[in-house]
This record gives structure tokens, sequence and C-alpha cells, in this order.
């Protein structure tokens, strides 16, 4: 474990060319993001280190944002914009939601609202013999 862990538990990789966007950081003990290209990113009750970014969203204790945290459902429960338009794979999420598809790109995991992405079409099976 490095020497400057903040914490004993905390393993701190190091590396270079790292970007940290569209992040919802909700009660973390701390990011620690010295070191890497932040914006964009959502902090409650969370030290935002290294985000020195314009881009990013500091909110207060009265932010409830998820569905419902004791289900353990983080989708949210409104828009939460101000999110950077990224290119695939990044543009669909968890749910199979496109990002912005209703105008708007959230932080976090789950896009809020939107239209769930078509499924790939299931190919039938080539050189099949039925005998």
């Amino acid at each position: 474990m490095p020497a400057d862990a903040p914490f004993p538990e905390d393993l701190i990789q190091r590396g270079s060319g790292n970007e940290v966007r569209n992040n919802v950081w909700y009660n973390s003990v701390r990011t620690n993001n010295s070191g890497v290209e932040l914006s964009n990113n959502w902090y409650f009750n969370t030290t935002q280190d290294g985000d020195a970014s314009a881009s990013k969203t500091i909110c207060g204790s009265a932010d409830d944002i998820f569905s419902s945290i004791s289900a353990k459902d983080f989708r949210l429960k409104s828009a939460l914009g101000g999110a950077m338009a990224l290119p695939a794979p990044y543009n669909v999420d968890a749910t199979g939601t496109v990002r912005g598809s209703d105008g708007v790109w959230d932080k976090g995991a789950y896009e809020f609202g939107g239209t769930a992405a078509a499924p790939a079409p299931v190919q039938p099976p080539t050189n099949l013999v039925v005998r």
C-alpha cells in the first residue's frame, strides 16, 4: 500500500491518460482523483479531491436523486443533466436506455427517461440440417 494512502483500506492506483466523467459520487469517503482528467461529475457528501473543473456539481444534504437507496435502486428520480456526451459504448446505460435520447445526458450510471435501445436482431443459424 502506498505510504500516502489516506485510509488503511485504500489502495491508490496510479496511471496516466485516465478520465473521470459523468459520475455520481454519493456518500463516498473521498474520490482521490488527482492526476486524472475530471469533468461533469456530481458530488454529495464526498471530498472531491483533485476536481477543479467548472463542470462539477457539489450538492448539500437535501439531495435525494435516486429511486430508492434503501432498496438499492440507483436509477434517477429525475433528470440529472450536465453530463458530457460520450461515444459508444458509453451512450447506452446498463438497462439499455440510450443516453441523451430525451435531449439530456444525465450524470451517473443510469439515464433518466429516454428510450431503451432496440435489441440486436437474432440471426437464425446457418447450415442447419434437420433429419
